[in-house]
């Protein structure tokens, strides 16, 4: 508006129209009205990576963002959060801005995340909604002379053998593993204390290694290749005077190995051992009831503790209805995520954390509220985060690709967004050219006409 008056003010005032053609306005007016950062900022998609360095933190940016929003359930967003931290490749992410393998820098995918993320699709019934293809490959990928690897630079553990024995039948492929060779191994990791190594390279047997090393052989049916009085020896040892476990012989009480003693002396005959009464008053001395939660509002004290309870048949003993609605308080909007705590930001989620949210709803019979009505405010995504592409570049000269793989070269910029501005740059040319074959023109003219001035004075 602005423009027009200052033009039309000269008009005004004499300025002949041969000088500045009634076109050319109107061309001005049309290219300052195409080009206007306003013109700009629509043509450009939010999904642009120039995007948010052009508009950061805007009124307009929040407006984006909810029109990318959409309504499911709980449930279906849980679904669409684990499907997005799989990888072609197969194996899970962690978390949705998270790094990728990368082997030269010591770092290989895990099995790990990919037992949590069929844990989580396991407690909400919803295993058939991915493709485990790809992962089966994966996973057959780790397995050598009939034993599940960690990863492709770390061997067998007792913790990988229980993944055989638990994860692998449940995807169909578990006839590639060597259960005589497993039970085996694990039986080796038996120490004098009658406790378990995880592998040969440990030194302490802790309750926890021994849990997994003894369920695994639960469930291949080999327990009789221990000494299983030994082991009776060690659990009784790590049950301590206050009702609580320690994860050694020497340690102290701690409430997150409740889990993995309450469940070793069922499978060891133990349980005429276990005093359920004096285990309860110990684990609710560190509950909070009328929050719902551990008494530090952690999510993975409360599952440990929430757990315990439910393996002692004592669930009436907190307020269930608040336990449920506090994990569900865990659950984000900006993603379908879950996070470690209340106070957390963003950043915290990560994928056990929905398994541990997600173990609970299953346990206390609470599944059935994932079937409400959720907002998500933007779709899940795994992304690489960019200090992380900073530091790869600068310590190995290398750049990941789209497939999470490794590329050496240059890289190109972006310029994906120049697309949505074609339409306007061609219309803009279209009406600029005459505008400038006029102003040409008349330019020639005056200087014609100066000439022709000269001539006359020297006439």
């Amino acid at each position: 508006m602005h423009l027009w008056i200052c033009l039309t003010e000269k008009l005004r005032y004499g300025l002949r129209e041969r000088e500045i053609s009634l076109y050319t306005i109107e061309v001005i007016l049309i290219f300052s009205l195409l080009f206007s950062p306003v013109s700009l900022f629509l043509s450009i998609s939010r999904d642009n990576p120039v995007y948010s360095s052009i508009i950061p933190n805007t009124a307009l940016s929040d407006n984006f963002m909810l029109a990318e929003s959409y309504t499911t359930s709980r449930r279906e967003a849980i679904v669409d959060y684990v499907m997005a931290l799989q990888a072609p490749e197969g194996y899970f992410h962690g978390y949705l801005l998270e790094p990728p393998p990368f082997e030269p820098d010591g770092t290989a995918a895990t099995y790990s995340p990919v037992q949590d993320a069929y844990g989580i699709l396991k407690y909400i019934n919803r295993v058939d909604e991915l493709d485990w293809s790809d992962t089966d490959e994966f996973l057959l990928s780790l397995v050598d002379q009939g034993f599940l690897n960690s990863s492709k630079q770390n061997g067998p553990s007792a913790y990988t053998c229980w993944a055989a024995q638990t994860l692998l039948p449940s995807l169909c492929i578990s006839s590639v593993i060597d259960v005589d060779a497993n039970a085996e191994f694990l039986a080796g990791l038996q120490q004098k204390n009658g406790g378990f190594l995880s592998e040969l390279l440990d030194s302490i047997p802790t309750l926890v290694r021994t849990y997994y090393t003894l369920d695994a052989l639960r469930i291949a049916g080999r327990l009789d290749l221990i000494d299983l009085a030994a082991a009776r020896s060690f659990v009784l040892g790590c049950y301590k005077g206050d009702g609580g476990f320690s994860n050694t012989l020497q340690g102290e009480s701690d409430f997150n190995y409740a889990p993995a003693g309450i469940l070793l002396m069922d499978i060891l005959g133990l349980q005429d051992e276990l005093n359920v009464s004096l285990t309860t008053d110990y684990l609710l001395q560190f509950w909070d009831n009328e929050s719902g939660c551990d008494t530090q509002a952690d999510l993975l004290f409360t599952e440990r503790i929430a757990w315990s309870l439910w393996l002692l048949g004592k669930e009436e003993s907190i307020d269930t209805a608040e336990l449920l609605q506090w994990v569900l308080g865990l659950q984000k909007h900006a993603h379908g995520e879950f996070v470690g705590y209340p106070e957390a930001d963003l950043d915290n989620e990560r994928l056990v954390f929905a398994n541990y949210a997600t173990h609970i709803l299953a346990m206390y019979n609470g599944s059935h509220l994932l079937d409400s009505d959720f907002l998500v405010e933007e779709t899940p995504v795994w992304t690489i985060p960019q200090w992380w592409i900073d530091y790869i570049n600068s310590e190995w000269s290398t750049i990941p690709d789209d497939n999470d793989g490794i590329t050496i070269g240059f890289v190109f910029p972006d310029l994906s967004f120049i697309i949505s501005l074609l339409p306007y740059m061609i219309v803009a040319v279209v009406l600029v050219t005459p505008a400038l074959w006029i102003t040409a023109r008349n330019r020639k003219r005056q200087i014609e006409r100066r000439k022709q001035k000269k001539k006359r004075k020297k006439r």
